[in-house]
């Protein structure tokens, strides 16, 4: 009896270090901050005069896309696009990734 309550936490701790640290999910926090980094570079990048994300929606655990719109003074008067973000099994910081731009 003494020794099957002894196994028994022995066998949990020995299973939780053979199955690894847990990936940690995308919060909304963190992928409303990558997202806004990554309109900020995109803005620069397009010499855009202000930009702004509008709303993130995640769509799983690990995703989210963000819509952003940046203004011009000349040409186009502005421009939206999509950022997905997406965090990575192996790594700490999310992946940004700007798409679907449409300007107008």
């Amino acid at each position: 009896m003494r020794l099957i309550r002894k196994a028994i936490p022995c066998a949990a701790a020995i299973m939780l270090v053979v199955a690894g640290p847990a990936t940690a999910a995308l919060s909304s926090s963190q992928a409303t901050q990558a997202g806004a980094q990554a309109a900020k570079a995109v803005a620069k990048q397009t010499h855009a005069s202000t930009f702004k994300v509008t709303r993130c929606v995640r769509i799983s655990s690990a995703k989210t896309v963000c819509h952003a719109e940046a203004h011009y003074t000349s040409g186009a008067k502005r421009c939206t696009f999509d950022i997905t973000v997406t965090q990575s099994s192996n790594s700490q910081r999310p992946r940004t990734s700007p798409s679907n731009f449409l300007c107008y």
